[in-house]
């Protein structure tokens, strides 16, 4: 039985006046680069509303939202649509950020992750908190509610075929949820998954085998090869996991990040795993990309409260390249494919802190990035989504839109 639909409610905020903002870190909760120009940013904040930067993030501009912005998406095909998930429900802007509608309202969203349909962009999910999965398949004008959830942490769509989605959820049902007809019905796909409490922190799909998947979980990282009928664990367990990467060469090749243990590798599809954590100062890795444009292959890992490391021979090695940032807490990053620019957000002490001063030093914030992807369109979009510390390890990163 279906839901009602949601209408949306014709409240526009104009945006027009973009003004300079003085950044504070603790204040940020998402970040995405444009799908076209890469130097174009935004930032979705809980006291400047939306951020702007045209400039790889020398300098800013805002535009005020009237509720905490927690996620923005990027329409695959047209970069003047945007979506704004925050905390008052979901907008929509259809001329880049100067005016906003709401097109889905609610009240005291602590998490609201947004994924939009690769192949049909007029279809966007949107999951929101402790509520459910809710869909709109005419751009954001009307919405109906998918299934109801006690507690979502990561919301993934299948790249090759959009209509098969993942959820991963904890409470008094934990696991993963598995739609294969675009959010009409769900099923629980736990076999062979822990069947006591857990926290599924993060999706990993194969791109060269999208059957292949991978979950991060509190006690390691467990595996399918038929789309998440079927979970066995890999030689990772008794950790906690907070992400997993594929390397998209050689997708046999992964990477682990933990909460506690510091960063594993795999040669062979998740069978064993070595720790490899030569030259890392902190063991709590909640970041892991690799960079395969790079004439040698890069691979970058965030830590909470450590900053943020490369290695140029596979993880063998790793070397600190926060430039000065004191005490940067990196929950996730990403590189621009086409720049190898890599981007990353976090709490530390050189940026601003006066909403109104337009510059001066500050004290750092109290924030983690969780959440990073890119557009399969536009290998440049990214995104990043943060969480407060004092909300405690709450959500993890959406996969790829």
């Amino acid at each position: 039985m279906l839901t009602p639909l949601f209408l949306p409610i014709t409240i526009q905020i104009r945006a027009e006046q973009w003004t300079q903002p003085a950044i504070n870190a603790e204040n940020l909760e998402t970040m995405t680069v444009g799908p076209i120009n890469s130097y174009s940013l935004y930032s979705a904040t809980t006291q400047y509303g939306i951020l702007k930067s045209s400039d790889h993030g020398d300098t800013w501009t805002s535009a005020a939202m009237p509720a905490e912005v927690h996620d923005i998406a990027v329409h695959p095909q047209d970069p003047f649509i945007l979506y704004a998930g925050t905390s008052g429900g979901i907008y929509k802007s259809m001329n880049n950020g100067n005016t906003w509608d709401t097109v889905l309202p609610f009240n005291d969203i602590y998490e609201l992750q947004l994924v939009i349909d690769p192949k049909t962009p007029s279809t966007v999910y949107a999951l929101v908190g402790d509520n459910g999965v809710y869909k709109s398949t005419d751009s954001g004008k009307n919405w109906e509610k998918k299934v109801s959830i006690t507690q979502g942490l990561a919301l993934a769509i299948k790249p090759d075929n959009p209509a098969v989605l993942y959820v991963g959820i904890f409470g008094s049902i934990s696991g993963v949820l598995r739609s294969a007809d675009s959010g009409q019905t769900w099923t629980v796909i736990n076999n062979g998954l822990p069947q006591d409490y857990m926290a599924v922190h993060d999706f990993a799909i194969d791109p060269q085998n999208s059957s292949t998947i991978y979950v991060g979980i509190d006690s390691g990282v467990y595996k399918s090869t038929d789309g998440g009928d079927h979970w066995i664990a890999t030689g990772l367990i008794h950790t906690n996991v907070l992400t997993v990467c594929i390397d998209p060469d050689d997708p046999d090749i992964l990477y682990a990040g933990t909460h506690y243990d510091g960063v594993y590798k795999s040669l062979n599809g998740g069978d064993t795993w070595i720790a490899i954590n030569d030259g890392l100062t902190n063991m709590a890795v909640g970041a892991l990309a690799v960079d395969v444009q790079a004439s040698s292959k890069i691979i970058y890992a965030g830590t909470y409260g450590g900053g943020l490391f490369k290695s140029l021979d596979g993880g063998n090695n790793w070397i600190a390249i926060d430039n000065g940032l004191l005490n940067l807490w990196v929950g996730d990053l990403a590189f621009d494919p086409q720049t190898s620019a890599v981007y990353a957000a976090g709490t530390f002490s050189a940026v601003p802190s006066q909403p109104d001063s337009g510059s001066g030093g500050g004290g750092g914030g109290g924030c983690f990035i969780a959440a990073v992807g890119h557009l399969p369109l536009w290998t440049s979009r990214l995104f990043l989504v943060l969480f407060f510390l004092c909300i405690g390890w709450i959500g993890r990163r959406p996969v790829t839109l």
